[in-house]
């Protein structure tokens, strides 16, 4: 059913979207953002395991890299606009694994 999507979705992105960032611009966004949560990770301790995860998640989606599979469903959630990524961290489900016995 995904053949078709994983033969041209997961290249970086060449051409002009209504997504704010160029494609000549994509690294370096992409780069930018994922320091800026290193920091909080690092010296702030702001951000949980699960809040830094969804955010950097977040963080690419807004970047857009691709020429598809950027994560739609994200994109319908405020980050974009606000940087903040509390509904999507509450969309994601907190699943404990246990040991099998």
């Amino acid at each position: 059913m995904y053949a078709p999507v994983w033969t041209w979705g997961g290249w970086q992105r060449s051409r002009e979207t209504n997504i704010r960032i160029a494609p000549g611009q994509i690294s370096l966004a992409f780069r930018d953002a994922l320091q800026d949560l290193r920091y909080r990770s690092e010296k702030a301790h702001d951000l949980t395991a699960r809040e830094l995860g969804s955010s950097a998640h977040a963080a690419l989606v807004h970047v857009h890299p691709f020429g598809d599979g950027n994560g739609r469903t994200t994109r319908l959630r405020e980050y974009d606009q606000t940087r903040d990524a509390s509904a999507l961290i509450d969309f994601v489900p907190v699943v404990e694994i246990g040991e099998e016995g």
